[in-house]
């Protein structure tokens, strides 16, 4: 098993952000989907979320990839809250500039 590795927090013009915003947008769609109820689709899309960042940790901690120790596991559920909070500022960076567009802000 190896954590000689580093979980990645969303950083605003990070390198990988297109990529990370664009399976967030993919997730977001099946939601919908899914849920059309938008109440609905949040609240299970929170429930997901987290369980699928577990899922995700849990599978390489069984592939030997993570050790699963007490203090990754503390930096996973650290990594999961700050990309929240980093996912919160994109989304309201995507409605500003939206409504932009669309003239309902100057």
């Amino acid at each position: 098993m190896s954590d000689n590795y580093e979980f990645k927090v969303a950083e605003p013009n990070g390198e990988d952000l297109e990529k990370v915003v664009a399976a967030c947008e993919m997730m977001r769609s099946t939601l919908v989907m899914l849920f059309p109820d938008p109440k609905e689709h949040m609240t299970y899309g929170f429930t997901a979320a987290a369980m699928l960042a577990g899922v995700l940790y849990g599978a390489a901690i069984v592939a030997g990839i993570e050790s699963g120790s007490s203090q990754r596991n503390k930096r996973a559920a650290k990594t999961v809250e700050r990309n929240f909070h980093a996912g919160i500022k994109v989304a309201q960076k995507k409605a500003a500039r939206m409504a932009q567009r669309e003239g309902m802000v100057n």
